[in-house]
Parts: structure tokens; C-alpha cells; sequence
């Protein structure tokens, strides 16, 4: 990954902030799977993350100087992950995995001041997570999906950022991450007609918006509806069609919840309020030759 800047603008006393940096890597990727049953399975798998910094991330130095950061260097990680796949009775399935990242030279805010933020490396963190899913086939039509994440996000060493300088301690919350997140829906078809209709609840925990961990989003659950028809034809000769057509509603409650948030925005301005109730007509077509 290669960044390069010309300056044009160099007039009186404003220097030449040109300049040029470049980021290589091999990260290698290694899995295995062990087919205990012919439903279920077991695998492990290990990789190497390399994160670059951003050009927004690259745009300002520290304490106003001009110029782009070109001594930000990268994040760097290693991931383990170990998981269990399968079927109970070949009408649902389950997922389960625990993982581990381990960073180092995490990316994070430096300061941020006047509407400029301006980034820096940390030492280490650590995220350590749980996913679990279930996807099955019901009675009368019916089909659900349960999933949870639960990640523990946190820097493993304290460091100093800003001005004036403001202590992260080690074992603070990454923020912008959710610790907890709950997703649902169950959805009836009736294959004939090509009808569905299903309703869905999505939840999450808070969500710090500084490193300092100094205030936080709350947490929220939202629910949402939807229906649609398809129609579909799988010609002999080609000229495959599938028509779909579709409604959907989503925070049925009209509920006030922050659907977002800005991590260390410069003026405090950390929160983005999600839309109250929406409603969204679509249709889609796919053609196939």
C-alpha cells in the first residue's frame, strides 16, 4: 500500500509538505477442518492482520504541524480462532467459535481539536470474543435465525493522548465496539404464492466513544418487519427471471435510539441518533443467460 502526496501550495513562509510513504507485508493464512461426523465438525485457524492507516487517518501531525503523519506506521495482529459446525437433525444449523486477536501498534486517536484529528499508535490490545448462531427449519412453514457476538475488546497498556495530555489506562473499553449483540428473526413461507413475511429484533450493548472511555452510547433493541412475493422461472433454454418484490419497517416502536457514533469527534459531538420509524418499497430482478 502506497500513499503519495504533492503539495502545490508552497507560498512564503508555508513549507513543502510533499512527501511519500509505503506499506508491505506477508500475512499469512493457515486453517483445518476435522469432520468428526458427517454433520458435524470441528476446525482451528490462524492468520496475521496488517491494518494501514487511512489518508484521513495520515492528514494532520501532532500539535498543528503541517504536513501528513508519515510516522503513523501500522497495525499489525494475530488472530486464533477454533469453532464447531453442524446439524442436529439435517433441518438446522449451528455454529459456535471463540477467538482471540491479539494487535499491536493499534491506530487510535491522538487529538483532536478544531475540527482536525490527528492519530496515533498504541501498544497492544486484545479482543477476545464468543459467536454463536442457529439457523433452522420449523413446522408449518417456519424458518428462525438466532445469533449472538459477545467481544471483550480492551488495550492491554496504558498510554497518554491529547492536549492536555489524558491518561487511557490499560483495561479501558475499545470504543466503537459493542460488548454484546443480539440478532433474531423468524420467518414463515408459503412457497405456492412465493409470500413471506418475518420479524426481526436486533440488540446491542452500549458503546464507549473515547478511548478514555469518558461517556458512551447506550444500549439499544429495535425490531422491524418485512413481507415480499417472488416469482421465478427456470427457462430449459436459458432466460432464467427471478422477480421480487418487498416491504419492510423497520423500529416498528418508533423507538430514540443512537444508531451510531463518532469516535473521538474534536467538539464532543459523539453521537449519531438512528431515523425513528422508516419504511422502504423495493423490487429486484435477476435475470440469468
Amino acid at each position: 500500500v502506497k500513499f503519495d502526496s504533492t503539495d502545490y501550495y508552497v507560498v512564503g513562509i508555508n513549507p513543502d509538505d510533499s512527501g511519500a510513504v509505503q506499506y508491505v507485508r506477508t500475512t499469512p493464512v493457515v486453517g483445518a477442518l476435522f469432520q468428526m461426523t458427517p454433520r458435524w465438525s470441528v476446525y482451528a485457524n490462524y492468520g496475521e492482520g496488517f491494518e494501514t492507516p487511512t489518508f484521513a487517518e495520515l492528514a494532520y501531525r501532532p500539535n498543528g504541524a503541517s504536513g501528513f503523519n508519515f510516522a503513523l506506521q501500522p497495525a499489525t495482529s494475530r488472530h486464533t480462532e477454533m469453532g464447531l459446525k453442524g446439524s442436529i437433525d439435517g433441518h438446522s444449523r449451528v455454529n459456535a467459535a471463540l477467538f482471540r486477536i491479539d494487535t499491536k501498534n493499534e491506530i487510535v486517536t491522538n487529538s483532536a481539536s478544531g475540527g482536525r484529528s490527528d492519530f496515533r499508535n498504541a501498544s497492544r490490545t486484545q479482543r477476545t470474543g464468543i459467536e454463536l448462531s442457529w439457523q433452522g427449519d420449523l413446522p408449518l412453514g417456519f424458518e428462525s435465525l438466532v445469533a449472538y457476538t459477545w467481544l471483550d475488546a480492551r488495550f492491554q497498556d496504558a498510554y497518554t493522548a491529547g492536549t492536555p495530555p489524558v491518561l487511557v489506562a490499560a483495561g479501558n473499553a475499545l470504543p466503537g465496539v459493542a460488548r454484546a449483540v443480539l440478532y433474531g428473526e423468524l420467518v414463515w413461507r408459503h412457497q405456492a404464492s412465493g409470500f413471506h413475511a418475518g420479524i426481526e429484533y436486533r440488540a446491542s450493548s452500549k458503546i464507549y466513544v473515547n478511548e478514555a472511555n469518558g461517556d458512551a452510547a447506550a444500549g439499544f433493541g429495535v425490531g422491524n418487519i418485512r413481507l415480499g412475493f417472488q416469482q421465478q422461472r427456470n427457462g430449459a433454454a436459458g432466460g432464467d427471471w427471478r422477480l421480487s418484490e418487498f416491504i419492510r419497517v423497520d423500529n416498528v416502536s418508533n423507538q430514540r435510539y443512537i444508531g451510531s457514533v463518532i469516535v473521538a469527534e474534536a467538539r464532543a459531538r459523539y453521537f449519531e441518533p438512528a431515523p425513528g420509524r422508516n419504511v422502504l418499497l423495493g423490487v429486484n430482478l435477476r435475470v440469468s443467460f
